[in-house]
């Protein structure tokens, strides 16, 4: 019987065709073991060992399969990443936004192209703003409605497209463009893969996000994009972009946020012309010096707020609001919610409420229309109050 044979060949009997099995060291005649059962021990030890690590590689936020695509990446590495040691960090977005500065940026706005076309853009007219999730620029147009928005959407697709050029990388480019009193007439947001290239329609579509204005979207011809689409453009305090009303990138200087007006405050208690959300402007700079005459083109302007005067020159045929701007005061303002024309509602931060508000007069007297409606002259005395 099969139980017989084995038992034989334990004690050295082994009968015909039984293979002699050896025995231990200890001369006790055990089985050495199976080698099979020795890889497999082996090999579920190693698994549990391997499982007990990934588990700790999990927990410590580490992926413990890694290594199995180590030797491989999406994007080809650059000749200098190549000779960099494996030690060496990748550069995040927030260092490479760093190598860029408000200035450089402003320089190249003199300098941008969108294909083939020169879209370039004074420094003057501008402002810009870099936080680390992106870029803002500001610019004042006294363009007509279709050329304004074509050039807002190629002047951010030839920017986002020059600042990747840098090997710079940014997640959004918001570019914010104004008419001549600083009222916001079109924001648009692309991604930083933007490129200079493309017709208006296919521009708009690419975008993360625009907004137009009624005024300027009413005076284009029978356009075949929407007036909004897409996320909300966002200014770099992370508030909501809009337009009608007007905002406000610096003050006294480029790179800080102040404020952005909503255009939708009540009206003061004297009914006054009450403010919108601008803080000086590209396109009127502050003089603190009298002219002692002006030009065809100039004219100076006494601008009184709360009492403190100062002597400001504007463009000829300026309005009171522009003369406003031109002091460099921190103006709040908005769309009139009651009609035509901008709302004032804060001045170096002291803003209306239920029952006071600012009122301006022009050689002491009040007028009838809102104060960007109203255009002064030579020699004008301008005085904001806050009644």
């Amino acid at each position: 019987m099969a139980d017989l044979n084995v038992n034989t060949a334990a004690t050295g009997e082994r009968g015909a065709g039984t293979p002699a099995q050896t025995p231990t060291d200890g001369g006790n005649g055990g089985h050495r073991p199976n080698a099979a059962r020795v890889v497999l021990a082996v090999a579920a030890a190693l698994v549990i060992a391997f499982c007990a690590w990934s588990m700790g590689e999990y927990v410590n936020g580490r992926d413990p399969l890694a290594f199995l695509s180590a030797g491989s990446s999406v994007a080809s590495p650059s000749p200098a990443d190549s000779s960099a040691s494996d030690s060496a960090p990748s550069t995040s977005t927030v260092t490479k936004t760093s190598s860029v500065t408000g200035d450089d940026i402003l320089s190249a706005l003199g300098t941008l192209r969108f294909g083939s076309d020169d879209v370039s853009l004074s420094p003057d007219d501008a402002r810009v703003v870099i936080a680390k999730d992106g870029v803002w620029v500001e610019e004042r147009s006294s363009d007509d409605p279709a050329s304004l928005v074509t050039r807002t959407a190629e002047r951010a697709a030839a920017l986002a497209e020059w600042v990747r050029g840098r090997g710079v990388s940014v997640s959004t480019l918001t570019w914010i463009t104004e008419d001549g009193n600083g009222v916001i007439r079109m924001v648009l947001c692309v991604g930083g893969d933007a490129k200079a290239s493309g017709t208006l329609d296919k521009l708009l579509a690419a975008s993360k996000g625009y907004l137009i204005s009624e005024k300027t979207y009413a005076g284009l011809d029978s356009p075949s994009f929407p007036r909004t689409s897409g996320e909300a453009p966002t200014l770099p305090d992370g508030s909501d972009a809009t337009v009608d009303g007007t905002v406000t990138l610096s003050s006294g200087g480029r790179g800080e946020v102040v404020s952005q007006g909503t255009g939708s405050s009540s009206a003061s208690k004297s009914g006054a012309p009450a403010s919108g959300s601008q803080s000086g402007g590209a396109s009127s700079s502050p003089s603190g010096t009298a002219a002692s005459g002006s030009s065809s083109s100039t004219i100076s302007v006494t601008v009184s707020i709360g009492g403190s005067s100062q002597r400001v020159s504007v463009a000829s045929g300026s309005t009171a609001y522009a003369a406003l701007l031109a002091t460099g005061a921190s103006v709040s303002a908005g769309a009139n919610p009651y009609g035509s024309g901008t709302w004032v509602y804060g001045i170096n931060g002291l803003a209306q409420d239920a029952s006071h508000g600012w009122t301006y007069a022009v050689n002491g007297s009040m007028p009838s229309v809102m104060s960007d409606e109203c255009t002064v002259h030579d020699g004008d005395v301008v005085t904001w109050s806050y009644v």
